[in-house]
């Protein structure tokens, strides 16, 4: 039969490798919730970068466009200023910078919706193979 001592030294080992057996659940199911949000970050990241894409194409390909050749229209009624009167000329002149402020702004959010690795590495440097 143990003893007194043997049997609360027995006790004091089930409850140590009790309390490290918990630390160690702990540690695993906080290192499974660190990978599960790294996981989800990056799914995030994915999908936002994505989101950033199909708008910048969109700008591009839609209303870029659109802006040169209202720009183009303006352009050619500003050819025949003497054919206008002074305030269709002057009228005519603030639409061709109108446009022209129209087209900027819209090559400075599709630049703004790059890749953070353009912005990084520039549009030649984001396209080089890496090493």
């Amino acid at each position: 039969m143990e003893s007194e001592d043997e049997t609360a030294t027995l006790r004091r080992r089930v409850l140590d490798a009790n309390k490290y057996w918990g630390l160690f659940i702990s540690e695993m199911q906080h290192r499974q919730s660190l990978a599960e949000l790294r996981r989800l970050k990056a799914s995030q990241d994915s999908a936002t970068e994505d989101e950033r894409q199909r708008i910048a194409r969109q700008l591009h390909d839609y209303l870029q466009p659109t802006l040169v050749a209202l720009r183009l229209n303006v352009a050619a009624v500003e050819q025949q200023a003497g054919l206008l009167s002074s305030e269709a000329a002057e009228a005519s002149a603030r639409a061709l910078a109108l446009c022209d402020s129209a087209i900027l702004s819209a090559r400075l959010i599709i630049s703004g919706l790059l890749p953070q690795i353009v912005d990084d590495l520039g549009e030649h440097g984001a396209t080089e193979p890496m090493p």
